[in-house]
């Protein structure tokens, strides 16, 4: 839950926690868990996105995406 609240707040360039309320809370109904559940993870994903926004106005950039099958360091193979 906190992953798709995450992409919804990336997805909406919203960070604040009511913004996100509002966007994400209809989207988490799919979740058969209590509602308590989805609030947390709305305001844990606010959380998350803020300290982004925060460090990308500091100038840090963030971490590059990886290929999805990890190639980018050798691995050792064993024969």
């Amino acid at each position: 839950m906190v992953n798709d609240s995450i992409r919804i707040g990336l997805t909406n360039d919203t960070s604040s926690l009511r913004g996100l309320s509002l966007l994400a809370y209809s989207q988490l109904s799919r979740y058969d868990s209590p509602s308590y559940y989805k609030l947390c993870a709305i305001s844990r994903a606010a959380g998350i996105l803020a300290a982004r926004k925060e460090s990308i106005r500091r100038g840090y950039a963030s971490r590059p995406r990886t290929p999805s099958n990890h190639s980018s360091s050798p691995a050792t193979v064993s024969k």
